[in-house]
């Protein structure tokens, strides 16, 4: 073998152990995203159920009215009758 075979046969190694390393890095990447994905969608959930306890007691602090409606009670509702 001459110094150019032996050139071209590195060469062509390293460009197949380079697409190697690359299909291998490629893959090894590809389920951490997908778990990336589905622990933020996991994790939606509890997010809501936090939401939902801030704004529950949000209201409980908040000392609303118990009568139906909104706004103020009318007048013929606090007159005893």
């Amino acid at each position: 073998m001459n110094r150019a075979q032996i050139g071209v046969l590195e060469q062509s190694h390293q460009v197949c152990l380079r697409h190697l390393l690359q299909r291998r890095h490629d893959k090894a990447l590809e389920p951490q995203v997908r778990l990336e994905v589905l622990r933020d969608l996991a994790n939606e959930p509890l997010e809501r159920q936090l939401v939902d306890r801030q704004l529950s007691a949000l209201l409980i602090l908040s000392d609303l009215p118990e009568h139906h409606g909104s706004g103020p009670k009318a007048a013929s509702e606090s007159v005893p009758g």
